[in-house]
């Protein structure tokens, strides 16, 4: 938000409402404000006008996610609750993003190595991630190489264990202190794991059993957008959305899906989760509001889920989909762990493909793409959905064909001989008719 951006570049995120006004001769000075407010925000990160003044912005923007989180902040700074150590800059935190410029780098460069799945017997990869995952032109406004996918490195026979991705970036539904409470759609039957959410590592100022407790049937999402928060923490990367678990990620905003939005669980419990880790939310933009947001939408589109737990696994969110997979994945017992195996034979240079969905598998066409626009914010475009997209167009023009009505097509279609005889009368047929004389 402190880079101007054209007027055409313009997506709010809140539709027009009826009788509102119409705001396109204003949008370049309100693009112009808010660059100039999110510099001052820079600047004076502890003036709560400043957050205040842009949440209006915001709202007249029809950002109304960004502006509430502003707004939060802007309250929250008038609180005389707030500690003072959240109102100056560590040196702690300037050695941190220091350390994290000089290692960008090497890490830019973790983001596209190899799977790290191998043969116990040969030591080589089954695959390797790759760009231009469907050639060199564009793809759904992307840039080829821009486009990942994973490909065999060698020929794999059927049933071969190709991959095995733990995850430390998850979330669950724990069993909740209140039962038959809304918090609590599982009547206490979520996740009884004693450590989780927590994970062995981690000590008592780290602990996250909090945000289960408060944030109940929502925790498993809400406690993994806070993993990935606390990873770019752990890892001192400049930002998070250049660590190298969240900037392999793609993330697809659905134009055509309303996203039920949470003050508390959206904004106030991650920015909670930062301080608790030593972040200040004020003074550092890489954790702006709109940073949380593009995080969830890179998450919403890589995470896999069961009814208790939530979560990305590293390697697994570089596969793409197909409703004609060559791979299978099973979710291990500790819940946080992917087995991935190919389910028929594949030749070197083959991309691998998982389905996202296990219970499409058999569907026809229009309900699996209705099913994955979870993940796709357009129809579905594997070889089998083309295929059949396809067939079914050839099989709804011959249908036109012949029932259009026109002299042409029907010249010589025969009419049936139930069509042309003489209907046959049972005597039932004309006591029903007396009896309904009768009662008219």
């Amino acid at each position: 938000m402190d880079h101007a951006f054209s007027a055409r570049d313009w997506q709010p995120t809140k539709p027009p409402e009826p009788g509102e006004e119409d705001i396109s001769s204003k949008l370049p000075g309100l693009i112009s404000l808010l660059n100039h407010q999110t510099r001052c925000i820079y600047d004076k990160p502890y003036q709560p006008r400043f957050w205040y003044d842009r949440a209006k912005t915001l709202t007249a923007l029809r950002y109304p996610e960004l502006a509430a989180g502003d707004a939060q902040k802007a309250i929250k700074l008038c609180s005389d609750a707030l500690d003072q150590e959240h109102r100056a800059r560590s040196d702690e935190l300037i050695r941190r993003v220091n350390r994290g410029f000089a290692r960008f780098s090497q890490v830019r460069r973790e983001e596209i190595k190899a799977c790290n799945g191998a043969s116990p017997d040969e030591g080589a990869p089954f695959c390797v991630l790759r760009r231009y995952a469907f050639g060199n032109g564009a793809r759904d406004g992307q840039d080829g190489s821009d486009v990942l996918g994973v490909f065999a490195a060698m020929d794999i026979p059927k049933g071969t264990p190709i991959l095995v991705d733990p995850s430390e970036t998850w979330g669950c539904i724990g069993p909740g202190s209140k039962r038959r409470s809304t918090g609590n759609p599982h009547d206490g039957r979520g996740c009884t794991d004693p450590i989780h959410p927590n994970l062995p590592s981690e000590n008592t100022s780290q602990d996250l059993r909090w945000i289960r407790e408060r944030t109940g049937s929502a925790a498993a999402d809400v406690l993994l957008r806070c993993r990935f928060l606390i990873h770019s923490i752990r890892d001192q990367v400049p930002h998070p959305l250049s660590h190298p678990l969240i900037a392999r990620l793609t993330p697809t905003y659905r134009q055509e899906k309303t996203n039920l939005f949470s003050l508390d669980h959206d904004i106030v419990v991650p920015n909670e989760c930062l301080q608790q880790f030593g972040i200040d939310i004020f003074a550092d933009p890489a954790y702006d509001t709109w940073v949380l947001f593009t995080l969830a939408a890179r998450i919403e589109n890589n995470s896999w889920s069961d009814p208790v737990h939530k979560c990305v696994s590293p390697l697994f969110s570089l596969f793409n989909h197909s409703c004609a997979p060559n791979v299978d994945w099973t979710i291990g017992r500790d819940h946080t762990t992917l087995w991935v195996r190919s389910s028929r034979e594949v030749t070197r240079g083959e991309q691998l493909f998982v389905m996202y969905d296990h219970f499409l598998l058999g569907q026809p066409l229009s309900e699996r793409r209705k099913r994955l626009r979870r993940w796709l914010d357009a129809d579905c475009q594997c070889s089998l959905c083309v295929q059949e997209e396809k067939e079914e167009g050839r099989l709804r023009g011959e249908r036109n064909k012949c029932d259009c009505g026109c002299s042409g097509c029907n010249k010589e279609v025969q009419t049936s001989l139930w069509d042309v005889e003489k209907k046959p009368v049972f005597p039932e047929d004309s006591y029903r008719v007396e009896r309904r004389g009768e009662r008219e």
